[in-house]
């Protein structure tokens, strides 16, 4: 009996440390875990991307990523809005943290683009751009009747040349002005401007110099011990007087 009662006590205390010693790890887990779904964005659907009803007919600029600086948003947003009103073509920019992997940036724009302006009639002389900031991703799309002054070759280069380079150095706020910038100055009917020219930095060989020989260093020192050393001997010998 008291053998049962000192095994009951053992496994009673054995118990109560255990769980004393594994409560702070699981409570390192938990909070380990929560972080690391906190810090991954959830993928956007186009579905969730609000209707333009919702975000306002002069709202330009659409930053449900959070990646621009309100002094961007503030000088985007006077740009946009004078080329609307001068031009009569309405340009959007939508960034969205992450879109899903098994859809492209263009069916995503052009879903939502689709969503914001139903018909064709909607769609003419509008355009969206769009940048999704956690997995580097652009596309542009627009009305049909854009394609004379804005053929797809040209929405491409704006999209992959001219806003993605920068966004793929987390520069989001150079990307928004550099591709809505091209972008404007070609619906104003000017020249296409092009892509930021790309200076590369000069290869600077960095491979490290060859660490001298040992033994030349060697004989080089010894040769000008000897030298050092015979010359004044023969200079002494040869202007003593002879016998």
């Amino acid at each position: 009996m008291e053998n049962t009662v000192t095994l009951g006590c053992v496994m009673k205390d054995f118990g109560l440390w255990l769980r004393r010693s594994l409560a702070p790890l699981v409570v390192m887990l938990a909070l380990v875990w929560s972080l690391g779904l906190g810090s991954a964005a959830i993928a956007m659907e186009p579905a969730d991307v609000p209707s333009l009803t919702d975000i306002g007919e002069q709202v330009w600029v659409i930053d449900l990523a959070d990646a621009l600086s309100p002094a961007t948003e503030t000088e985007l947003d006077r740009t946009l809005s004078t080329l609307a009103q001068e031009t009569g073509k309405e340009v959007r920019l939508l960034a969205v943290q992450r879109i899903d992997f098994g859809q492209s940036a263009q069916d995503f724009a052009q879903e939502v683009f689709g969503a914001w302006f139903p018909t064709a009639d909607q769609q003419r002389d509008r355009l969206l751009l769009l940048l999704a900031t956690e997995d580097y991703r652009t596309a542009l799309v627009g009305g049909d009747n854009l394609q004379t002054v804005l053929p797809q070759a040209t929405q491409a280069s704006i999209a992959q040349e001219t806003v993605l380079p920068p966004a793929q150095k987390s520069q989001f706020n150079r990307a928004a002005l550099d591709g809505l910038a091209r972008l404007e100055a070609i619906l104003r009917g000017n020249p296409d401007p092009g892509p930021p020219v790309v200076v590369e930095a000069p290869e600077v060989d960095n491979t490290p110099p060859k660490p001298e020989n040992p033994l030349n260093t060697g004989l080089i020192v010894l040769a000008v011990l000897v030298v050092a050393t015979v010359v004044p001997m023969v200079t002494y010998y040869g202007t003593q007087p002879r016998d």
